[in-house]
């Protein structure tokens, strides 16, 4: 009676799969959207959202900065998208900075399935979104900071690299994959700046190998794809240098490429790191990465493809500038995931469709994955009494349940791929109905109760961020440029300006004086020696053991003049747009 009722569940799935590939991608918009905007901006979030508040505020679309002072790290193109969410929504909410990462991971799981699909079918298309939308880093980390820039990046890098191997494939012509390629090419230039021109380069050279030849690289596609790039970047360079000298945005880019890369690196973090870089991939890249395992003793020739081919020599070919660096981030390589994806899902493909050595396995690792989720879901929805969680947890039971049962019905890959794709959007639901909300109410610091303490304390009249000057010396360029010593804002947690920003409306502007009249927020080891002040408040443990502190002036004396921070004219606040919210 089980083997026949595992039999019509197996045929079930099978005319089914579309409504369960459907329900999946509605759980997964659940999972990533639901409680988006109630916890606090992390990691490079804030930066993110308080460059592309004070763009606005300032009305300087084409020359950043970061409270008050110039910045230079990284292209606007991001913040433009930012700008362009926040007036189109009203809103300057955690939610909207964390927008345009999550729609690019919806965006990047239709193009590998439209990508995918032509290269190797539709059952390994199905398999590779499913996937890539899976992926333990991407879709518990990436998607829950969504703030970041790198998913949208990774979103122009997989644009740029699927023309150049559609043309590998004859499915487009040259001028068409290299005028597109280029033309993402110079969007991600304007996003994360020189990353991009390094895919783009190695990823050519791959192809003139494959095609022994490199005349690609000297045909008159060639050169419509680099005057698209050039038209493109260069419009940006040319409205940049009518505000400040090109040498100093170009110079820092390349340091900051520089400085993630083994030329910034200490040399002995650089080798443990290097041997250590396979087990972090792999680690990322769970419970997918596992289907390695099913290459043992399977015989390559039973992998060969084409397609399949090029793609592990294009992630061959650009893994080692981020595999052989002292400071390596899963985050870095986020473009070369959907890569993995497609080869993980050929895999997976082939030995379905081969001799299966290791079925029973395979199925005992699933609902030991299963039961493990179920267990940890119900414990932990009681010890912080979310009691949503109840939800995902009884739901998952109850899948478990019928698996353990009917395990005849898994000797279909396809249920085993989308059952653990199924397990996994349900930890993530449950991850955000039930540790989300907890993890905000019991933040170690609320860094919006700091700025309404401020906001209550001064009135209403806010304050400034009182630190010493920091500065960065810029090494010369070829073709003039002599380097330079600029100011940059201070180190500080960026909650900080970004909550600052979303109180008063206005920006968190760096000061390296004080003067009587107004309030400074400064760390308590960085208080003036030089003039006597008044504590109005501490902020305690703010970042790491550091201590906070609003402070003014005590008497009439003044140390210099408020916001000459820069060495170059300071940005006039009076004269600064109104954000909405």
């Amino acid at each position: 009676m089980s083997d026949l009722f595992s039999i019509k569940l197996t045929a079930w799935i099978r005319r089914n799969t579309g409504v369960l590939l459907i329900v999946f991608f509605i759980l997964y918009a659940l999972s990533v959207f639901i409680n988006m905007g109630i916890y606090q901006l992390m990691a490079e979030e804030p930066r993110r959202g308080t460059v592309s508040f004070e763009m606005y505020f300032y009305d300087s679309f084409v020359h950043p900065t970061l409270m008050g002072v110039a910045y230079y790290n990284k292209p606007p193109l991001f913040n433009w998208l930012l700008i362009g969410l926040f007036k189109v929504l009203h809103s300057y909410s955690e939610w909207v900075v964390r927008l345009p990462s999550l729609l690019s991971m919806i965006a990047i799981g239709i193009l590998l399935y439209r990508f995918t699909v032509e290269l190797m079918g539709r059952k390994v298309a199905v398999y590779a979104t499913l996937i890539m939308l899976t992926f333990v880093d991407v879709y518990f980390y990436a998607t829950y900071n969504g703030g970041e820039i790198d998913l949208f990046y990774a979103l122009l890098v997989i644009c740029q690299l699927f023309p150049l191997i559609n043309y590998y494939m004859g499915k487009t012509n040259a001028y068409n994959a290299l005028v597109l390629s280029y033309g993402f090419m110079a969007l991600g230039c304007l996003t994360k700046g020189l990353p991009s021109l390094l895919f783009q380069g190695a990823t050519l050279f791959l192809l003139a190998l494959y095609q022994r030849s490199p005349k690609i690289l000297f045909s008159m596609a060639h050169a419509a794809g680099l005057a698209t790039a050039a038209v493109v970047i260069g419009c940006y360079l040319y409205a940049f240098s009518r505000q400040d000298h090109i040498g100093i945005l170009l110079a820092t880019q390349i340091d900051e490429a520089a400085d993630k890369s083994a030329a910034g690196a200490r040399q002995e973090r650089l080798w443990s790191e290097t041997l250590q870089y396979p087990l972090l991939l792999i680690k990322g890249m769970l419970p997918w990465s596992l289907s390695l395992l099913l290459l043992v003793k399977m015989p390559f020739s039973h992998l060969k493809n084409k397609g399949l081919g090029f793609i592990v020599a294009l992630i061959g070919i650009n893994i080692p500038v981020y595999w052989f660096t002292g400071i390596p981030k899963l985050r870095y390589i986020y473009p070369l995931m959907p890569f993995f994806a497609i080869v993980f899902a050929w895999i997976i493909y082939r030995f379905e469709t081969g001799k299966r050595r290791y079925e029973k396995p395979v199925l005992a690792g699933v609902i030991v994955i299963m039961i493990t989720g179920v267990a940890g879901q119900l414990a932990l929805t009681g010890y912080m009494q979310q009691w949503w969680g109840l939800v995902p947890g009884l739901a998952l039971g109850v899948i478990t349940l019928l698996v353990w049962r009917n395990r005849l019905a898994l000797r279909n890959f396809k249920a085993i791929v989308v059952l653990l794709a199924v397990v996994l959007v349900t930890g993530r639901f449950f991850f955000s109905m039930v540790i989300v909300p907890y993890a905000d109410v019991n933040a170690a610091v609320d860094h919006r109760h700091i700025m309404e303490q401020i906001d209550s304390i001064t009135g209403g009249k806010g304050c400034w961020y009182y630190a010493a000057e920091t500065t960065r010396e810029l090494r010369p360029l070829p073709g003039g440029y002599e380097g330079d010593t600029i100011p940059v804002a201070p180190a500080v947690p960026y909650q900080l300006p970004y909550y600052y920003n979303k109180q008063f409306a206005r920006p968190l502007v760096h000061s390296s004086s004080a003067t009587a009249g107004d309030f400074y927020l400064a760390k308590s080891v960085a208080l003036p020696d030089d003039i006597a002040v008044a504590i109005e408040q501490r902020f305690e443990h703010v970042q790491g053991d550091d201590d906070y502190v609003l402070f003014r002036v005590a008497d009439n004396k003044t140390a210099g003049s408020i916001g000459d921070t820069t060495g170059r004219d300071a940005l006039p606040v009076e004269n600064a747009g109104e954000m909405p919210y």
